[in-house]
C-alpha cells in the first residue's frame, strides 16, 4: 500500500481547480473530462469506477473490466486501486485527491496503450 505523496505526480494536464467532495461530484468531473464513470457498491465499499470506455451501460453487464480504476474508502480515507493490479491500494486522503490521481493514472495508461499500439503497427509493416 502506498500513500499518494509517495509517488511522483506529473499532473498530465489534469485540472486541479475542481472541488470533488461526493461520489456524484467525482462522476460528473470524470464525465466532463471525457472518461466514463459510475457508482458501484461492492467489496471495495461505496466506490466510483472510472475508465476510458465510452459505453458505461455496456460495461455494467461485463463481469471483468479492463482498464478500470476504482476510487474507494480504505481505512478511513479515500484511495484508488487499478483493477489490473488490485493488490496496489494508493491512499490519497480525500476523494478530491483520489479522483485527480486516478485521472492521472488513466491518462498515463492511455498514453502507454497508444504507444504500444503504434509500435505494434510499425513492426507489422
Amino acid at each position: 500500500m502506498l500513500r499518494e505523496s509517495d509517488q511522483e505526480s506529473p499532473r498530465n494536464g489534469v485540472d486541479l481547480n475542481s472541488t470533488i467532495e461526493t461520489r456524484e461530484d467525482a462522476i460528473q468531473w470524470f464525465c466532463e473530462k471525457g472518461f466514463s464513470a459510475f457508482r458501484r457498491d461492492w467489496n471495495y465499499g461505496e466506490t466510483v469506477c472510472v475508465c476510458a470506455c465510452q459505453d458505461v451501460a455496456a460495461m455494467r453487464e461485463v463481469p471483468v473490466f479492463q482498464g478500470v480504476i476504482c476510487i474507494h474508502p480504505y481505512r478511513g480515507e479515500w484511495a484508488y486501486s487499478d483493477l489490473s493490479s488490485p493488490e496496489a491500494i494508493i491512499l490519497c486522503g480525500t476523494l478530491h485527491n483520489a479522483s485527480h490521481k486516478a485521472a492521472e493514472l488513466l491518462i498515463q495508461k492511455l498514453a502507454n496503450d497508444a504507444k504500444v499500439s503504434r509500435d505494434s503497427n510499425w513492426r507489422s509493416k
